[in-house]
């Protein structure tokens, strides 16, 4: 659960640097950036990515590995699965808008192909890492 939590946090972080890329890219062109700034967005998508596999998935592969060297055993569930439920609720609704959002800028590609030829760098961010969120939650339900 303290995995969950820690995703949490930096799934908001997340999000609130992909806002950050995004209001930054619209900025006007000046004389030091002649052809603006709309590249900015890729760099704040790749550091949210730097920050999901670094700081989420190590602090998760921590304390894994300290639970599977000092194993406790499971005395009541019931907290662990309305946790879930809830974080379930949550990253599916973030997943669907996305999806929805995605959908609707696709036209009549098909879409793994559109996927492939994105230029939204935040729409398919949010698709992969509340996708892989969903299916880690199946799983850590599926554990306990």
């Amino acid at each position: 659960m303290l995995s969950e939590g820690i995703h949490s946090i930096v799934d908001t972080g997340n999000g609130a640097m992909l806002l950050v890329g995004m209001k930054l890219s619209q900025r006007q062109a000046t004389t030091e950036h002649p052809f603006g700034h709309g590249k900015e967005l890729y760099f704040w998508s790749l550091m949210v990515a730097v920050i999901i596999f670094g700081l989420g998935g190590g602090i998760s592969a921590y304390g894994g590995v300290l639970h599977i060297l000092n194993p406790a055993p499971l005395r009541d569930p019931a907290w662990n699965y309305v946790v879930l439920c809830a974080a379930m609720v949550f990253e599916g609704a973030s997943f669907a808008i996305a999806l929805r959002h995605f959908w609707n800028t696709k036209g009549d590609t098909p879409f793994w192909q559109s996927l492939g030829r994105s230029k939204d760098p935040t729409t398919v961010s949010v698709l992969a890492e509340d996708a892989a969120a969903l299916a880690g939650l199946a799983v850590a339900a599926t554990g306990i």
